[in-house]
């Protein structure tokens, strides 16, 4: 899963501290979290991302409270080969073109998969998958739009 911390809502986040109650930040995780979710799961159907929807339908958010920060978890749960979609096999160290190949090629067989990984994303001269970002994209193209979010339950709440 990609790691991605804004340091403008941290600093943000510490400012308000003392204003704004730990729900507030709870129910703008909740709101975010949902919001990155399903960008995610638009950009892994646009990139043709085959699996029998298994990754798609893998996509989740989780909150957590750690030293009093809210914190939210967007990605792919518990399905391996969402970092071969993401990120394509050619920076994995340690791992074989072939293995990596047989890897998916043996649960799309073992699952009862239909077919083989969408055309133009494997290379058979080098052996590798292209990448096909859909996690990472969700968050960089939406900075504005999720800092905006958490703008606007900071102020429902000072409403209240």
């Amino acid at each position: 899963m990609a790691q991605v911390e804004f340091k403008r809502i941290e600093l943000l986040e510490r400012r308000l501290d003392a204003f704004v109650s730990r729900e507030t930040f709870d129910k703008a995780g909740h709101r975010i979290g949902m919001f990155l979710a399903g960008q995610m799961k638009i950009n892994a159907i646009r990139q043709d991302i085959k699996d029998s929807s298994k990754t798609v339908n893998s996509i989740s958010y989780k909150i957590r409270t750690l030293g009093g920060k809210t914190i939210v978890e967007a990605g792919v749960y518990g399905v391996f080969y969402a970092r071969f979609h993401e990120y394509g096999t050619k920076n994995l160290k340690g791992t074989s073109p072939n293995k990596i190949l047989g890897m998916i090629l043996k649960n799309y067989e073992r699952l009862g998969r239909i077919g083989r990984p969408s055309k133009g994303v494997f290379d058979k001269k080098t052996g590798r998958l292209k990448e096909r970002p859909f996690v990472r994209p969700a968050v960089e193209e939406n900075e504005k739009t999720i800092i905006q979010m958490l703008r606007e339950e900071i102020d429902n709440a000072s409403r209240q």
